[in-house]
């Protein structure tokens, strides 16, 4: 199961930088953790802006769950949760069909 995820970032000015700089620090092992296993796919980056993009391939939608609140900063995002199918035409083209 694919899914394409949307975090946007909001984390509380009370943090203190030290506070921040092990977030990101534990955010990024468990995100390293999480492609080693698979789960996350690919990463991107919105230009210009905070915000996340990933695509996670994992098996079920509780084992996406508990991944995606595995990664320590994501209580401090909005998540957008997208699950995606194969369209048709990439399908057909996969099998080889022609126009």
């Amino acid at each position: 199961m694919q899914i394409l995820v949307r975090l946007i970032p909001h984390l509380p000015e009370s943090l203190s930088v030290a506070e921040r700089d092990a977030l990101f620090s534990a955010e990024r092992k468990r995100g390293l953790e999480l492609q080693a296993e698979g789960k996350i796919v690919r990463m991107w980056r919105v230009l210009g802006t905070p915000t996340g993009i990933s695509l996670w391939d994992v098996e079920s939608l509780e084992e996406f769950q508990a991944s995606l609140s595995s990664l320590p900063a994501w209580k401090y995002c909005n998540v957008e949760v997208t699950p995606l199918i194969q369209h048709p035409l990439e399908a057909a083209f996969q099998k080889g069909e022609q126009a």
